[in-house]
Parts: structure tokens; C-alpha cells; sequence
């Protein structure tokens, strides 16, 4: 049991490694097609999602000098009063991250006139 328990781990770290730049690299992907279709708007929308996670998985990696000196690196547990820019990235990225997503699919959904 301990056995498939570490590989179950292990597996979701890998998938966690793979996740951050594999969808970050779709929606660049997607804004392009989106482009040449036309739908300018869900293209911009879809880059901007795609460069602000690659900018988060950089600013908040594992021994980046963005985080050198701090406590930590996880953008989960940055204090404000510790480090501000730190603190606002890890809460205005996520969220320019999510609400480009949904302004992008609620782009490509609609219809052209």
C-alpha cells in the first residue's frame, strides 16, 4: 500500500511539473488559431492568460531570485507586510489568469454578426 501510495505521489508531482508550462503553452497556442480566425478578442485574452501563468511559474519557482531571501517561495503564503510586489503577484496573476480565460471562451462561443 505505502508502494502505489509513492508512485501515486510521485505521478502528481510529475503532473504538477508538466501542467505548469504544458497549458500555459495551449492558450498561446489557442490565441494564435484565434487570431487567424479572427477573433481578436479571445486571442488577446488568451495571451495575456498564457504569458501571465509562464510569469507566475517564474516569479514563484523553486529557487528563483524573484523569491531569494523569503521564507518561501509558494505564492500561497506571501504576507504583504513582508513582501508587497511578492504579495500582489501571487494574488493579481492568478486572477488576470482566470478572468482572461473566461473573457476568452465566452469570446469564442459567441457568434460573429
Amino acid at each position: 500500500m505505502e508502494n502505489l501510495s509513492s508512485q501515486l505521489s510521485s505521478l502528481a508531482s510529475q503532473w504538477a511539473g508538466i501542467s505548469q508550462w504544458l497549458f500555459p503553452a495551449l492558450w498561446l497556442l489557442l490565441s494564435v488559431f484565434a487570431f487567424k480566425n479572427g477573433r481578436r478578442f479571445s486571442a488577446i485574452c488568451l495571451l495575456l492568460a498564457g504569458a501571465s501563468s509562464i510569469l507566475l511559474s517564474v516569479l514563484f519557482a523553486p529557487n528563483s531570485s524573484f523569491t531569494e531571501g523569503w521564507e518561501t517561495d509558494s505564492p500561497l503564503n506571501v504576507n504583504f507586510s513582508y513582501e508587497p510586489i511578492g504579495f500582489l503577484a501571487a494574488n493579481v496573476l492568478p486572477e488576470i489568469i482566470n478572468f482572461a480565460l473566461v473573457f476568452a471562451f465566452v469570446g469564442l462561443l459567441r457568434r460573429r454578426g
